[in-house]
C-alpha cells in the first residue's frame, strides 16, 4: 500500500509539472511530444499519428490544440511539453521507473540538444538493458556519425542488418559511411540493396537543420529519393556522370523540393557544359527563396555555368541575385565573383579544410573560364591532394583536372 501510494505521489507530480509548463506554450515554443502515440487532426478528423519524442514548433495555440505547421495539423496540448523542460521530465521518469524507453527518449533530446557524449551514455544504457531493438542500433550508428567515428557507425549498422535482414534504413546509412571512408563500391551495393528494401511509399524524418542541434524532428521526405541521391554522388565520386545523372533525376522525380539533388545534378551538368545547369540552379534559388545556404551555391555554379555557356547577362543576373544572401559562408566567394576580393583574400577568410575545398575549387573554375589554364590546374590539384572528399566541389576540380591533363578515364575510388 505504501509503495502503491508513493506511485500516485510522483504521478500526481508529474501531472502537476506538465501542466503548468503547459500553459506556457505559445507561437513559436518547441514542443516535445511526451506521449506514446499522439494523433494529429485536420478539421476535426484523425490526421495520423506521431510518435513519442517528436519535436515540434508550434505556430499557434487553440487550446486544447496546437497547430503544428511543419504537419499541416493541430495536437493535443496535453501530449507536449516545452522542450526546455524535456531533460528533466525524462529524468523524473528514470528516477520512477528506469525503462531502456525512457533512457532511449532521454539520449533523443541530449541528442538534439547537441551534448552527443552524453546522449550515447544513455544510449548504451538502453541497449544494454533492451539489446535485440534493430532501430536503437542504427540511430547509435547515426550517432557515432556525428561523433566522426565512422568505424563505431558501421558495426552499429551491422548489428542492426544481423537482428533484421531488412532494415533498409541500415544499409543505406551504412552506404553513407562507406562512402565517407572512400569504399565506393562497398557504398554503391548498400545503395542499391537499400533501394531493393525500401517500400515505394516509404517516408522518412529529416531535420530543417543539424541534426544535433534542432529544427522539427518530422520534416519527412522521400527516402527512396534520399537514397538515389546519394547512389548518385557516389557515382559521380567514381567518375561516372551518365550513372549519377540518372539517380539524380530520379531523385528529383521523387522528391521536387530535394536541393542537394538539384545543386549536385547542377554541378554535373556544369562539367559537362550542359546549359541544363542554370535551369538547375534557378530551381534552387526558387525553392529556397534566395536566401538558404544552397542559393549562395546556385548563385555561384549558376554565374559560372553562364559564363561557361556564353551567357553574360544570366552571369550577371546570377551575382545580382546575391544581395539576399546572410550566410557567413560561402558568400565570401560570392564577393570574390564579384570582384570584391581578391583571390588571397578570400583564401584568408577559408580558415579550414571544408572552405579551402570550395575556395580553391571556385578560384580555379573562375580562372578556367578567364583562360588562366595554369593556375587553374594549381588550384585543382590542391583541391584533389587536400580537398574535402565529401564536397560537391572537390568532385568539380578532379573532373576538371583531368580534363586539363588531357585525360578522360575514370578516376579510381
Amino acid at each position: 500500500m505504501q509503495r502503491a501510494l508513493g506511485l500516485v505521489v510522483v504521478i500526481a507530480l508529474l501531472a502537476d509539472a506538465h501542466s503548468t509548463r503547459a500553459e506556457e506554450i505559445r507561437e513559436g515554443t518547441r514542443v516535445v511530444v511526451i506521449a506514446e502515440k499522439s494523433e494529429l487532426q485536420v478539421s476535426g478528423k484523425p490526421a495520423g499519428t506521431v510518435p513519442e519524442c517528436s519535436i515540434f514548433t508550434v505556430g499557434k495555440v487553440s487550446p486544447p490544440w496546437l497547430w503544428i505547421p511543419s504537419q499541416q495539423a493541430y495536437l493535443l496540448q496535453r501530449d507536449v511539453i516545452p522542450f526546455t523542460d524535456a531533460i528533466d521530465h525524462y529524468t523524473r521518469q528514470i528516477a520512477a521507473n528506469p525503462t531502456a524507453n525512457a533512457y532511449w527518449n532521454r539520449a533523443q533530446i541530449w541528442r538534439m540538444k547537441g551534448e552527443l557524449d552524453i546522449a550515447l551514455a544513455d544510449m548504451n544504457e538502453a541497449i544494454q538493458r533492451s539489446p535485440g531493438v534493430d532501430a536503437w542500433h542504427n540511430n547509435r550508428g547515426l550517432l557515432w556519425r556525428n561523433k566522426g567515428n565512422e568505424e563505431q557507425a558501421i558495426s552499429d549498422f551491422n548489428e542492426a542488418i544481423r537482428l533484421n535482414p531488412k532494415i533498409f534504413q541500415a544499409y543505406s546509412n551504412r552506404g553513407n559511411s562507406w562512402r565517407l571512408k572512400g569504399e565506393l563500391d562497398k557504398a554503391l551495393a548498400d545503395y542499391t540493396e537499400a533501394l531493393r528494401l525500401t517500400p515505394t511509399s516509404e517516408r522518412i524524418k529529416v531535420l530543417n537543420s543539424d541534426e544535433r542541434t534542432g529544427g522539427d524532428s518530422s520534416q519527412l521526405t522521400d527516402s527512396r529519393a534520399e537514397t538515389y541521391f546519394a547512389r548518385g554522388y557516389t557515382w559521380e565520386a567514381k567518375g561516372d556522370l551518365d550513372q549519377a545523372m540518372a539517380d539524380y533525376n530520379e531523385a528529383i522525380r521523387l522528391n521536387p523540393r530535394n536541393i542537394h539533388a538539384y545543386y549536385s545534378r547542377g554541378a554535373s551538368h556544369f562539367v559537362q557544359g550542359h546549359s541544363k545547369a542554370l535551369t538547375d540552379c534557378d530551381k534552387l534559388l526558387e525553392l529556397e527563396k534566395g536566401v538558404g545556404e544552397y542559393s549562395a551555391y546556385a548563385i555561384i555554379l549558376g554565374n559560372l555555368a553562364a559564363r561557361r555557356v556564353d551567357q553574360p547577362a544570366a552571369a550577371a543576373k546570377f551575382l545580382a541575385s546575391a544581395s539576399k544572401l546572410k550566410n557567413e559562408w560561402p558568400q565570401p566567394i560570392v564577393r570574390y565573383l564579384q570582384r570584391e576580393l581578391t583571390a588571397d583574400e578570400l583564401l584568408q577568410l577559408a580558415v579550414d579544410q571544408d572552405k579551402r575545398t570550395d575556395a580553391e575549387c571556385y578560384i580555379g573554375l573562375d580562372a578556367l573560364l578567364d583562360n588562366r589554364p595554369d593556375e587553374a590546374r594549381t588550384r585543382f590539384q590542391w583541391v584533389d591532394d587536400n580537398g574535402t572528399k565529401t564536397f560537391v566541389a572537390y568532385d568539380m576540380a578532379r573532373h576538371e583536372l583531368r580534363k586539363l591533363d588531357g585525360s578522360q578515364s575514370k578516376p579510381s575510388p
